[in-house]
């Protein structure tokens, strides 16, 4: 099994906060119908892919999950209590969750 070195993996995770890109480019506006919560209602994102990456006023960040005809519901990842009902200067980043994924030891059962 292979030792994992403490050194190694702190100059990985500073590689890459150093070439982190934090540019959002807003592709789609919508409208929050309700919040509540930590989860909002979200209208006029036709395009949205569940997973994808919402960008809300003051720098808060949202999840799309439950993709309706009519409507989008996202888990807000931040305070929402910043944000209101009504509220439609938010929109889709066009960007899913790009987290590092870990390697599988073994096969799965």
């Amino acid at each position: 099994m292979a030792q994992i070195k403490a050194d190694e993996i702190t100059e990985l995770l500073r590689e890459q906060i150093k070439n982190y890109d934090s540019k959002v480019q807003v592709d789609e506006v919508g409208t929050i119908t309700t919040l509540g919560d930590g989860i909002a209602r979200l209208h006029g994102l036709d395009k949205v892919m569940a997973g994808e990456l919402l960008a809300f006023p003051h720098g808060i960040a949202g999840l799309a999950l439950s993709l309706e005809e009519d409507q989008v519901g996202a888990v807000i990842l931040g305070d929402y209590t910043e944000l209101s009902e009504g509220m439609d200067s938010f929109g889709s980043c066009r960007r899913g969750h790009d987290w590092p994924r870990g390697q599988r030891a073994g096969p799965a059962d």
